[in-house]
């Protein structure tokens, strides 16, 4: 990467803030998917989130791979208890 002239001066170019080398935190990440087969309700749901959010180390927290898995786990427990919840009139 080269430098660019502004007015005489040369300017350093900018480094990426994205290190590619490094493993992603995230992908270690192992959520309790047994906890969703109990989900039945509101309550249930939401333990299950805090139990999933609780095992994760704050990296994986951090990491956006983390962040995705922890989502989708929660639209699961979501998805189940919203199931159980919705009945035929």
């Amino acid at each position: 990467m080269t430098g660019v002239a502004l007015l005489g001066k040369v300017n350093k170019p900018v480094e990426p803030a994205l290190i590619y080398d490094t493993p992603d935190p995230g992908a270690s990440v192992a959520l309790p998917t047994d906890k969703l087969e109990a989900v039945a309700d509101q309550a249930a749901a939401v333990s299950a989130v805090q139990s999933a959010a609780s095992g994760m180390t704050t990296e994986q927290k951090q990491s956006a791979t983390g962040i995705d898995l922890a989502t989708l786990f929660a639209e699961e427990a979501v998805a189940r208890a919203a199931q159980s919840e919705v009945r035929c009139l």
